[in-house]
């Protein structure tokens, strides 16, 4: 039984959300992800968002590439084909769409706006509290 929405998981987290610009270059972008010790970051333009960039895509598309950090725009490497929910999505439910689509993060959108950014991880740890509060 699905008890729990994203809104529980983002109430616990709190509504800071880490993003960048698609012209802030990769440098910049890796250097948000390692001080707020993320995954990944949304991209904005003209506060809507456009794509998503993870420390995986900076390793792949950049690094193992030959290119430069420094030298390379986020709008480059960016995913674009994005998956997104809202606050009222159940979590079980956006496990199984990111499981699907072999995707590790979720923007959370409410009113065209990004609320959150969740990982799996933060999901799964979610369903295990679930989990616990049922049996006990």
């Amino acid at each position: 039984m699905d008890t729990s929405l994203l809104r529980d998981v983002l109430n616990v987290k709190g509504d800071n959300v880490a993003c960048v610009t698609a012209d802030q270059t990769v440098l910049e972008a890796m250097r948000v992800l390692a001080d707020k010790n993320l995954g990944a970051l949304g991209v904005l333009e003209e506060g809507r968002l456009v794509g998503m960039i993870s420390e995986r895509d900076c390793v792949r598309k950049v690094e193992l590439q030959g290119r430069q950090t420094a030298d390379t725009k986020v709008r480059d490497i960016m995913s674009t084909t994005l998956t997104t929910a809202t606050p009222d999505t159940g979590v079980l439910d956006a496990v199984d769409t990111l499981m699907e689509r072999g995707i590790r993060h979720l923007p959370i959108m409410e009113n065209e706006r990004v609320v959150g950014i969740l990982s799996i991880r933060e999901l799964v740890e979610q369903i295990a509290q679930d989990q616990h509060k049922l049996i006990s």
